[in-house]
């Protein structure tokens, strides 16, 4: 994003990325081959004032590769001041056209730079999801499909105008994120109400199959952009790409539809918004950006500014939409987003705040000092402020937690410390109460339960998990396990699983957080141990010590038996 705005503001005399007031595309009529046509011009820009019409036709390979990736893959990204000279050929004739991009006027075009703005959140709400959703394979893939969306969307929509062909050439194999995205939002979507159907597996399959039929065309773009082995603009048309992108973006909403109509309760509400959301997003790119010749048909710049508009701003609101989904329906920490961005409010504050205090207490003292002495000495304060940013940032944390986030911090500690006591309880039955109230009263889960092993099937699937792992899962991943609720953490001892502590669904709406998932897992792992040092004090382990002892006493018998009758 950072790179965007000096890319299109300028960090200097003037910024790369310049405005020509074209568009351009494959040609709308009967052309001869490695044409581009001149789609929609504005009036008073550059290229207007070089002479281009509606209509125009340009020879492509009469430009060099950076020209033909800076004019004719979709958006033009000329460089600003640089002048293009292009072959037009107009009814029968042939002339020369120099153009010379401007700088973008932001106060007038300010919606066509929302992209990378959306992009910047869209990675973050993806990286919010990896770190601080349940670690669950669902959320993972969710998080995989936004950052694949980034990715594809700078490459696809062309957002830095720079001097290097190489540069387009990496943007345009990252636009095969897009594809990409696509193909793991269709993997998201199956990866509700599992095992799937034989219909969802054919809609699957189905769509994995489109998406390389789509990803071949856009590497298409690339190879026939950059060494013009064959003519590129068949592959930029709308009537050659729209078709197999719109059937991509159909298959994966049909595996979405049937996710949301296969998978019931809690899980239908946490897979609703995210697949819904990702459905407006393709397809309103999938019309807007792949199919952006179409909206300059017309002739009019103006309709082609809206459309850039609309596709960039759908970049802009699929960020906002999914934080309200994930903050909503708490598939995001709640508490850990308003903790990190109080954290950030208060270290801004008191780092701003100290040096406007230095830079106002010493002003008097250094006012008859150089402007070398003024600069010298705010770099120092700069740099002083720096190098304690970390101090306080610790600081401010640990103030943080202990004024706003109390309870929470609280709630974790009483799970560790229960860990650490449940040790030195002597009754098993009073362990195992003690531990499911403990879990009950500082999660806010609306159950909790502990299940012995001989209460379920060995080879039930989430026992089977819990075995094999050793470490908490999500109970809706296995849907024909016997095991309900939301998590399940496994009671290890010596190697062997001796229970399973089950909590359901929270009352207040939130996920598990990780840092309390983590607590209640060494809540589990220490009650199990307890319980299995404490089994030969249960009825099961006082039985088999008085068969021992009556096996015991009746082999003494018998030998004693057996000495007598050997007696004279």
């Amino acid at each position: 994003m950072v790179a965007a705005f000096i890319d299109v503001v300028g960090l200097g005399d003037r910024p790369w990325y310049g405005n020509a007031g074209i568009s351009l595309g494959p040609p709308v009529r009967h052309a001869p081959p490695f044409r581009a046509e001149v789609l929609s011009v504005e009036a008073g820009q550059a290229a207007d004032r070089a002479g281009l019409r509606v209509g125009d036709l340009i020879d492509i390979r009469h430009s060099t590769p950076l020209e033909r990736w800076q004019w004719f893959d979709g958006f033009p990204t000329p460089i600003t001041g640089t002048p293009t000279t292009f072959v037009v050929e107009r009814n029968g004739q042939t002339m020369r056209a120099a153009v010379v991009p401007r700088p973008w006027d932001l106060s007038r075009y300010w919606y066509v730079f929302l992209g990378p703005l959306g992009m910047f959140f869209l990675v973050l709400i993806a990286m919010l999801i990896a770190w601080r959703a349940e670690p669950t394979k669902a959320n993972l893939m969710l998080s995989g499909v936004l950052l694949l969306i980034g990715a594809g969307a700078m490459g696809e929509t062309n957002e830095f105008a720079v001097p290097w062909a190489w540069v387009y050439d990496a943007l345009g194999v990252l636009a095969l994120m897009v594809p990409a995205a696509m193909g793991l939002w269709a993997t998201y979507a199956s990866s509700f109400a599992t095992p799937l159907s034989r219909g969802r597996l054919i809609a699957l399959r189905l769509c994995y199959a489109s998406l390389l039929v789509t990803a071949s065309m856009l590497l298409a773009q690339v190879i026939g952009l950059t060494t013009l082995w064959y003519d590129p603009m068949t592959f930029f048309s709308p009537v050659t790409l729209l078709p197999p992108n719109l059937l991509c973006t159909a298959l994966a909403l049909l595996c979405s539809l049937l996710a949301l109509r296969a998978s019931t309760g809690s899980e239908r509400q946490r897979a609703a918004w995210a697949l819904i959301s990702l459905t407006i997003f393709f397809v309103i790119y999938d019309l807007f950006i792949t199919g952006l010749p179409l909206f300059s048909v017309a002739g009019s710049y103006t309709l082609y500014l809206v459309e850039i508009g609309i596709g960039n701003a759908n970049m802009f609101v699929l960020p906002i939409v999914l934080a309200y989904a994930v903050l909503s329906h708490r598939l995001i920490d709640l508490g850990f987003i308003l903790n990190r961005a109080t954290v950030f409010a208060f270290v801004s504050l008191v780092v701003v705040g100290a040096f406007l205090v230095i830079e106002w207490a010493f002003s008097h003292w250094l006012e008859s000092a150089t402007h070398a002495t003024n600069a010298a000495f705010g770099l120092g304060v700069a740099v002083a402020l720096g190098f304690s940013v970390r101090y306080v940032h610790g600081f401010v944390d640990r103030f943080v937690d202990r004024v706003f986030f109390r309870k929470r911090h609280e709630d974790e500690a009483a799970l560790r410390a229960f860990a650490h006591e449940c040790s030195y309880i002597t009754d098993p039955m009073v362990l195992l109460e003690r531990a499911v109230s403990v879990v009950s009263d500082h999660t806010a889960t609306a159950g909790v339960e502990v299940i012995r092993p001989q209460q379920v099937d060995e080879n039930d699937t989430a026992v089977v998990a819990l075995k094999a792992w050793g470490k908490p899962i999500d109970l809706h991943g296995y849907p024909r396990s016997s095991l309900r609720g939301e998590l399940a953490f496994p009671m290890i001892s010596r190697g062997k699983l001796v229970g399973a502590l089950v909590c359901r669904a929270k009352t207040n709406g939130e996920s598990f957080a990780p840092d309390e998932i983590d607590a209640i897992a060494t809540l589990a792992h220490s009650v199990g141990v307890t319980l299995d040092a404490l089994a030969p004090a249960t009825a099961d382990g006082i039985a088999g010590l008085h068969r021992a002892i009556d096996e015991m006493r009746d082999a003494i018998v018998a030998e004693l038996r057996t000495f007598r009758v050997a007696q004279p």
